[in-house]
């Protein structure tokens, strides 16, 4: 009997199950791992759409390359004549130190690290500080180096022939004549700078509106170009701070001042201020000093009358570091900027 019953219970057991299997609906969503292994054939406008998305992407594949091929040559034309450019600064930076005295130019051959640190983009202060952390030089060879820095910079730097006449006068003990020829050969430095920068903005705008018509976005870690750069150079700071140095704020004022006339041919480009930081610091401090250091530029633009309505800013932090070159310093250094980059509206 009791065999009986434990076999009857077996039975209503699996009569139960089965009911219960039977009564079980499959999900909607549900997908059984023998299914994938079954091929499914595409239907017709879902084939004609994926040979259509391949083929968009291949062709807009080989634009890019070609346009990528287009732009080297036409940075490449800019570059030389922005060399030739800074060849001309570079005679009259000789024309200063021989009408001066050669004696800056003695001691910045003694040392190649002196150079270097010559022609980065220091404050004064920076470069009196590097110099003596850096080199041999007695504290009267770095006052007579940081004096000849920062004339040449005031010199590249003024507005005007009558502001250059000024300074001369006032800094130096230079005779009439010679301040003339060093006033004239600045004059001609304005002038082919200002002629390389209406080129290169026109060549901007046009890159602009041919990007947008092929729908080619920029990611968020692409780096101002070396046409934005020729245009405007970029701010620099020293380490945790985002006031714009004396010297960033006249080479800003000075590159602007060679554009302003030549930004209304151009409604329709926005400047893009974009704040950078070393990796020094967490990502939120670095974000907001990123923050920061954009938003303190733009009093300078729209001190010259420059519309705030065509400048927008954005913080990229310590998340977009140029590649790394040279010491840890010089390439942390490097990064420690706000990029204007042009975009359209």
């Amino acid at each position: 009997m009791k065999k009986f019953f434990t076999f009857s219970s077996i039975i209503l057991i699996s009569l139960f199950l089965m009911a219960c299997a039977q009564q079980t609906k499959k999900p909607e969503d549900t997908v059984y791992l023998d299914e994938l292994e079954k091929e499914k054939q595409l239907e017709q406008d879902q084939q004609s759409s994926n040979y259509k998305i391949e083929g968009d992407y291949a062709k807009k594949k080989k634009i890019i390359k070609q346009i990528e091929a287009e732009d080297r040559i036409e940075q490449k034309k800019l570059a030389e004549k922005q060399e030739a450019i800074e060849a001309k600064t570079a005679e009259l930076e000789k024309e200063i130190e021989e009408t001066i005295g050669g004696r800056t130019s003695e001691i910045a051959k003694t040392d190649d690290r002196i150079q270097e640190l010559l022609s980065m983009n220091l404050t004064p202060e920076e470069l009196s500080k590097r110099l003596s952390e850096e080199t041999n030089l007695s504290k009267k060879e770095i006052e007579e180096l940081v004096g000849s820095y920062k004339l040449q910079k005031m010199i590249a730097t003024s507005q005007s022939q009558e502001e250059l006449e000024k300074t001369l006068k006032q800094e130096t003990e230079l005779k009439e004549d010679e301040i003339k020829k060093i006033v004239e050969i600045r004059q001609q430095v304005v002038d082919n700078e200002k002629e390389l920068r209406k080129e290169t903005l026109k060549k901007i705008h046009d890159r602009l509106v041919r990007n947008r018509e092929l729908n080619l976005e920029t990611v968020f870690c692409s780096r101002a170009t070396k046409m934005d750069q020729i245009v405007l150079s970029p701010v620099y700071y020293p380490f945790d701070v985002h006031i714009v140095g004396q010297d960033s704020s006249n080479q800003l004022l000075n590159d602007f001042e060679l554009i302003a006339e030549e930004l209304k041919n151009y409604p329709n480009m926005v400047l893009q201020l974009e704040g950078n930081c070393d990796y020094k610091g967490s990502n939120k401090y670095n974000k907001a000093l990123g923050d920061r250091r954009w938003s303190g530029v733009l009093p300078l633009l729209t001190s010259l009358g420059y519309s705030s309505n065509r400048v927008r800013g954005i913080s990229k932090g310590e998340e977009c570091p140029t590649p790394k070159s040279g010491n840890d310093e010089d390439w942390r250094a490097e990064n420690r900027r706000t990029d204007f980059v042009w975009v359209l509206k």
